[in-house]
C-alpha cells in the first residue's frame, strides 16, 4: 500500500473550510445577506461525513500496513482504551483548554443576563465533569454535547467509536475476502444508517413529548449512528487495498479524470443541496455519504491532477492544522458571540464582516503556533 495518502492533508483542509463557513450563522441574521448565506453556505453535511468516514479509513489503512493477517487478534478491553486514548491525546491538552475558555464565556453571558444562581454551579460542573471524560455525545442530548464547544460532540463521538475500533477492525479483516464483499459491505452500511434515520427520529420526536431532558442528538451526532460512518470508511479501505493489488497501474487509468469529475459534482452539490427539497424520505441524506464515500476512494491512489495540486506545500500545511482550526473557530465564531448578543443587539453588515476576519485570523494564527509547537516538541 501507499506509505501515506497526502491529498487527503489537502483535502481536509477544503472540507474543513465548509464546517467553519456554515458557523458563521450570525451572517443569516442580515437582511442583505442572510438568505444568500443560508441558501448556498450552509451545507456542512458532506464535509462532516468526510470527517468521519476518513477516520475510519485512515484505522484501517494504517492497521493494514502495520499488521500481517495472521497476526491479528481479537482486543482485551484495556486494549480498546489504550487505542481510543492515543487517537485523541494530541489534540486533548487544546480540546480542555476550549471547554473552559467556552466555560468561561458563558459564565460572563449569564452575568450579563442576571442569570447566575448556586444551581447553575452545580449544573455546569456535571457537564463540564462528561464533556472532560468526551463522553458527552453517549447521551444524545444538545445540553451535554453542545456545552462549551459546539463542536465538541465530534470528538466526543469519535473517541467513544475508539473504544470499539479495534474490534471491528479485526471483524472486518476476517470476513472481508473480495471486492465484492467490501462493496456489499458498504450497501448495508448504508441502509443501516438509513433506517437509523428513521428510528432515532422517531425516538427524538417521542421523547421530546415527555418531561425529561431533550434528546436531540441521535441522528446527527450520536456515536451510535455514526460508527456505521466509520465503518464505510474502514470498507473503502479494505476496497482500495484489494484494487491496488489485484488491478495494480490499471486501477489509476483515467483517474484523473475521475478526480475532476467527483470535485466537480461535489461542487454543484454543496451549492444547491438546499434547494433540493423531497417530498418524503430525505434521500439527501445518503447522498451527503456517498459523495464523501467517492472522494475518498478516488482520492485514495494519490496521483491524478488534482491530487498534485492538493499535495502543494501550501495545501499540506493547511491540511495539518485542520483539526486546530476546528477546536479554536468554534470558540471565537459559535461561543464569543452569545457575549456580543447581550451587549450589541443589533449587528450591522460592517460589524459581521470585520468580526468574521478578524476571528479567522486569529484562528489561523493560533492553529499555526500551536502546530508549530507541537511539532518542534515531537523532534526534540
Amino acid at each position: 500500500m501507499i506509505k501515506k495518502i497526502t491529498s487527503f492533508t489537502g483535502l481536509r483542509f477544503i472540507m474543513m473550510s465548509a464546517i467553519i463557513i456554515n458557523h458563521l450563522f450570525y451572517l443569516s441574521y442580515n437582511d442583505r445577506i442572510g438568505t444568500v448565506y443560508s441558501n448556498f453556505f450552509q451545507n456542512p453535511l458532506v464535509a462532516v461525513n468526510f470527517f468521519f468516514i476518513l477516520s475510519g479509513f485512515g484505522m484501517m489503512f494504517s492497521n493494514l500496513k502495520k499488521i500481517p493477517e495472521n497476526e491479528m487478534h481479537f482486543p482485551s478491553f484495556k486494549d480498546n482504551i489504550k487505542y481510543a486514548v492515543s487517537h485523541i491525546k494530541k489534540l486533548y491538552p487544546l480540546y480542555i483548554i476550549s471547554i473552559i475558555t467556552g466555560l468561561l464565556i458563558l459564565i460572563v453571558s449569564k452575568l450579563l443576563k442576571a442569570e447566575i444562581t448556586p444551581s447553575f454551579f452545580v449544573k455546569e460542573a456535571i457537564r463540564l465533569a462528561i464533556n472532560a471524560l468526551l463522553l458527552q455525545s453517549a447521551s444524545g442530548m444538545t445540553f451535554f454535547t453542545h456545552a462549551y464547544n459546539g463542536v465538541s460532540w465530534f470528538f466526543s463521538s469519535l473517541f467513544c467509536i475508539y473504544l470499539v475500533s479495534p474490534f471491528f477492525i479485526v471483524i472486518l479483516r476476517k470476513i472481508s475476502k473480495s471486492i465484492f464483499h467490501d462493496v456489499a459491505f458498504i450497501v448495508i452500511n448504508l441502509f443501516v444508517i438509513s433506517l437509523l434515520f428513521i428510528v432515532f427520529g422517531k425516538i427524538e420526536v417521542f421523547l421530546q413529548s415527555k418531561p425529561i431532558p431533550e434528546v436531540d442528538m441521535l441522528v446527527y451526532g450520536s456515536p451510535y449512528i455514526r460508527l456505521f460512518y466509520v465503518l464505510i470508511g474502514m470498507n473503502l479501505a479494505l476496497l482500495c487495498d484489494k484494487i491496488q493489488k489485484s488491478k495494480g497501474n490499471k486501477a489509476v487509468r483515467n483517474i484523473s479524470l475521475y478526480e475532476i469529475v467527483i470535485s466537480l459534482l461535489a461542487l454543484l452539490y454543496y451549492f444547491t443541496r438546499n434547494y433540493i427539497a423531497p417530498k418524503y424520505f430525505d434521500y439527501r441524506n445518503i447522498i451527503d455519504i456517498i459523495i464523501p464515500a467517492l472522494i475518498i476512494l478516488i482520492f485514495s491512489f494519490d496521483c491524478g491532477i488534482v491530487s498534485q495540486l492538493l499535495q502543494s506545500k501550501v495545501f499540506q500545511s493547511l491540511g495539518e492544522i485542520s483539526m486546530y482550526l476546528y477546536i479554536i473557530h468554534s470558540i471565537l465564531i459559535l461561543q464569543l458571540p452569545l457575549i456580543f448578543e447581550e451587549s450589541i443587539k443589533s449587528w450591522s453588515l460592517s460589524f459581521m464582516v470585520c468580526y468574521s476576519i478578524l476571528a479567522l485570523i486569529i484562528t489561523f494564527c493560533l492553529s499555526f503556533i500551536i502546530h508549530h509547537h507541537n511539532t518542534k516538541k515531537q523532534i526534540s
